[in-house]
């Protein structure tokens, strides 16, 4: 009975690890979305397309060795961290040269930059200390729930932090037919434009289109 207790306990904790995880993940995807131009979310998931390839096919298993091993965590947590923070250091390197030949293959030069902010999530996440294994080793669940989702947590703060950067710093298309932040349209008798909030990088207005204010346009509307 013992065991079939610690079992449902034990799923209940996994369970709701994931379903938490999902939830965050379905949040951080509406936030980008919103904040970001269709044209922007595709490089950014160009990016994270690459870090979670290049992590997939590097994954080390230390932390299932960790936990099968019969000998306390403390004989090998020195080691698996030198491991984890070379891991990060390679992927960061290997994101770094490889950003001029996948921002060719994908024909946009702004995937480039965005590769560069990203290679220091792997670099910083390399750091984090493994020994938080030994809650899984213990069947700790409860303490690994919490744990692992304050990291998850943490990564999916960073990746808006890191959408944000890319938008108002690195990933705005300076040479276009249609600037960022301004509205064009069919004013009365002649073109006109208005600033908007939201997708903006310091462009200016297009150049031979009136710049009216909102309230004169509004009132013009009501006049008709």
């Amino acid at each position: 009975m013992g065991y079939f207790k610690n079992t449902v306990i034990g799923l209940s904790w996994v369970g709701a690890l994931r379903g938490s995880t999902r939830v965050i993940t379905f949040v951080r995807i509406i936030i980008l979305a919103r904040l970001l131009t269709p044209a922007q979310f595709g490089v950014f998931g160009i990016g994270s397309l690459v870090l979670a390839f290049l992590e997939v096919i590097t994954e080390t298993g230390i932390n299932v060795f960790l936990i099968q091993d019969k000998k306390g965590i403390g004989h090998y947590i020195n080691d698996a961290w030198i491991v984890s923070i070379l891991r990060g250091m390679i992927i960061s390197a290997v994101i770094i040269m490889l950003a001029p030949v996948i921002a060719g293959f994908f024909n946009t030069d702004q995937a480039k930059n965005i590769l560069y902010l990203i290679s220091l999530v792997p670099f910083i996440k390399g750091f984090i200390n493994p020994s938080g294994v030994k809650y899984q080793k213990e069947l700790l669940f409860d303490k690994d729930f919490y744990l692992r989702l304050t990291v998850f947590f943490i990564d999916s703060g960073f990746a808006v932090i890191l959408a944000l950067t890319a938008l108002f710093l690195v990933a705005c298309e300076e040479k276009t037919s249609y600037p960022t932040g301004y509205a064009a349209y069919q004013g009365q008798g002649a073109p006109q434009q208005q600033q908007y909030v939201g997708g903006g990088c310091g462009v200016a207005p297009a150049e031979g289109i009136e710049d009216t204010p909102v309230s004169g346009i509004l009132s013009a509307g009501s006049a008709a």
